[in-house]
């Protein structure tokens, strides 16, 4: 890697990572970020002296 820095080449390398079966992980990073949501939505409405609806 030393010797590949110091050419006047201009190397690239990508490396790429796959899952098998991402479904049910976007699903559950879905769930995570809208819990995370509600809770800042409790909170701002709180800090604004407001209550949130169901």
């Amino acid at each position: 890697m030393r010797k590949l820095g110091q050419t006047k080449s201009h190397a690239s390398f990508r490396i790429t990572f796959t899952i098998a079966e991402p479904e049910p992980l976007r699903q559950q990073a879905l769930a995570e970020a809208v819990k995370n949501d509600a809770q800042k939505a409790n909170l701002l409405a709180e800090a604004a002296g407001v209550k949130l609806g169901e």
